[in-house]
């Protein structure tokens, strides 16, 4: 299984994973120093790493799978299959070992909802307390069935050409979202940036879809990628730094708005550089691939099931017993997250690789 994975872009994940898990951490080690929490914009950063990746990757199995071949319902049935069985039955399993630990912390279940169930819990508003980083699992998971759902609609009911519509359904997510936010902002003047706007499913559903563009450009513009990987990843990192200089300047409707759409595009021209690493040589490579197989699982658990009880029950008295704490945190969520991969994901990937709909 190893071998079939890309090293550059199982990096990518690892180097967005590390960055999530430290930015998490912040809480720990700000109560010491305030200034830490001024690198929590790496943590935004992290995250749209991920989109990115995730959409390019799909933007491939979309055109070998839907585009490339023959196309039916079954297609996207056996896509669904796919998506949910790597993701849904580890979700499920957290989320009620998190009822247990919150009653066993707080007495009650905190702010847990039915909506958590259905992925609808930041549908408007990300305001819980109850699985934080929930969020970007219910984005994720509304575009991954929606985008094949209306392309099947159109290819089949209206028989629009496969690849025209896969280009339209890109495009039409990313101005659907845009819109939105522009409306949201308009409409809604108080509601907070990160809850209502960052972690919002209307809102960030478009953030997938970049990197499905990004994939239909790598298999038809390929030389061009190649040729100007370098000059892409510079303006690349010159738009991240913008973006951040906005997150920390600007506070109007550029930043609830077109802050977004810079930095989507931004992170995924980044993307492309790591296509082509040369990775021969480099011994810790296997490393990296197994962090990237775990890196879900390990998600799943840090926040909810490590870092909050732990940070609950250890009230570190010096800085340099927090930062160690930090790390005793970072290794108890690799193990955890090691556990729940081996246990639950993948026999779960085993079986779902029995189960054949096309």
């Amino acid at each position: 299984m190893i071998k079939k994975r890309h090293f550059g872009l199982d990096l990518f994940r690892a180097i967005a994973f590390f960055l999530v898990l430290i930015t998490h951490s912040l809480f720990i080690v700000e109560k010491f120093n305030p200034k830490f929490r001024n690198f929590a914009f790496i943590g935004n950063l992290a995250l749209e790493m991920f989109y990115a990746l995730s959409g390019y990757l799909i933007g491939n199995i979309f055109f070998k799978n839907f585009i490339e071949s023959d196309f039916s319902y079954k297609k996207v049935i056996e896509f669904l299959k796919n998506r949910w069985f790597k993701t849904l039955p580890t979700y499920y399993l957290i989320v009620c070992i998190s009822l247990i630990v919150s009653y066993l912390q707080y007495g009650n279940f905190q702010d847990f909802s039915i909506k958590f169930l259905f992925f609808t819990q930041n549908l408007h508003e990300a305001n819980f307390f109850f699985f934080p980083t929930s969020y970007t699992l219910a984005i994720e998971e509304w575009f991954y069935l929606s985008f094949p759902l209306l392309f099947w609609l159109f290819v089949t009911i209206f028989k629009w050409d496969k690849l025209n519509t896969f280009i339209f359904l890109s495009v039409f997510f990313i101005l659907f979202s845009t819109i939105f936010r522009f409306y949201k902002y308009y409409s809604f003047p108080n509601l907070h940036w990160d809850t209502g706007f960052r972690k919002s499913i209307l809102t960030r559903i478009d953030a997938t879809a970049y990197g499905l563009l990004l994939s239909y450009f790598h298999k038809f513009k390929r030389d061009f990628i190649i040729k100007n990987t370098k000059k892409l990843f510079l303006i690349g990192v010159f738009g991240i730094i913008c973006c951040i200089l906005i997150k920390m300047k600007v506070h109007s409707f550029i930043l609830y708005t077109l802050y977004f759409n810079l930095m989507h595009i931004s992170i995924t021209m980044i993307l492309p550089t790591f296509f082509y690493l040369d990775v021969h040589q480099l011994r810790f490579k296997n490393i990296i691939h197994q962090i990237s197989l775990i890196s879900y699982c390990i998600y799943l658990v840090h926040l909810q099931l490590v870092y909050i009880p732990m940070g609950n029950l250890w009230q570190a008295k010096t800085l340099l017993e927090a930062i160690f704490q930090c790390f005793c945190m970072y290794f108890l969520a690799f193990m955890l997250g090691y556990l729940l991969y081996i246990l639950v994901e993948k026999p779960m990937m085993k079986w779902r690789d029995k189960i054949k709909f096309v």
